[in-house]
């Protein structure tokens, strides 16, 4: 007698994708120009972003959590007050009180994430934060060296991959020619260029970008792979107003990938 079975109920990596958080900007509402992105409200806002994926999709439907940080988490790179090559922005903060703060920020969510699966985490150098985000990685890493749920990955690289299944992440900064884009997975990891589902996801210019790599055509692929300039939740600060980089929409990503199948879903999450 055959017996009816429910078919197995797949789970998803689920990549919650936050860049250019950019701590310790002195950012401020364009329309009211008051200040608004304390390191309390910046933390607040990370951690609405990591439930906010978490109630959306279901514990009971995730496989493992992929974390990349980061790629501007930090305003400044060091004492001196400055991005990793020698840009002096308006930060409202010490660095190394916004280094202890994106410690603490990010072990409490990754201590959230851990009681519902596996975490991996990626530490991704920014043209702000370059120095600062090695640093924090091997700290991190040292903090879980003993948690088997967490997997920290920080190398000197500046670029990091996910692999999963037939899918494949690359994750950058995103600041270099575009037209050498399409060289990385070829060069930088070539034993990733069989896999059928790549991706190239970044940050830096603060929008949601898809390119081309040639003609800045939005939201496109070349030759079978996805790159992506996901967006940004830090509000203007003074020296992008004053150069009219404003407007943006402040927003983060969160990407639901099956093992399979690629990327299912896409979830955003608004200001």
């Amino acid at each position: 007698k055959k017996h009816d079975r429910k078919p197995r109920k797949r789970k998803y990596a689920v990549e919650i994708m936050v860049t250019d958080l950019h701590l310790g900007k002195v950012g401020f509402d364009e329309r009211t120009l008051t200040l608004n992105w304390s390191l309390e409200e910046s933390a607040n806002v990370y951690h609405q972003v990591i439930k906010d994926a978490v109630d959306r999709i279901g514990t009971e439907n995730i496989d493992h959590f992929v974390l990349p940080t980061g790629n501007d988490l930090l305003n400044i790179d060091s004492g001196n007050n400055a991005t990793t090559k020698g840009t002096p922005p308006m930060t409202g903060e010490f660095w190394g009180t916004l280094f202890r703060y994106a410690k603490e920020m990010l072990v409490y969510s990754i201590d959230e994430l851990a009681t519902i699966a596996p975490v991996h985490v990626y530490f991704v150098p920014g043209n702000h934060d370059n120095d600062s985000t090695f640093s924090l990685g091997e700290v991190v890493s040292a903090w879980y060296r003993n948690d088997k749920r967490v997997i920290v990955h920080n190398e000197a690289n500046k670029r990091q991959y996910h692999e999963w299944g037939e899918c494949a992440i690359l994750y950058d900064h995103l600041d270099f020619k575009f037209s050498d884009a399409h060289k990385l997975f070829s060069t930088s990891a070539p034993h990733l260029v069989a896999k059928k589902y790549k991706a190239i996801h970044g940050g830096h210019r603060h929008k949601t970008q898809r390119n081309t790599i040639l003609d800045l055509t939005m939201r496109d692929e070349v030759n079978g792979i996805d790159v992506e300039i996901c967006p940004a939740l830090s509000p203007t600060d003074r020296w992008h107003w004053k150069n009219l980089y404003i407007g943006n929409l402040r927003r983060s990503k969160t990407f639901v990938w099956d093992k399979d199948h690629g990327c299912k879903q896409e979830l955003y999450f608004n200001l």
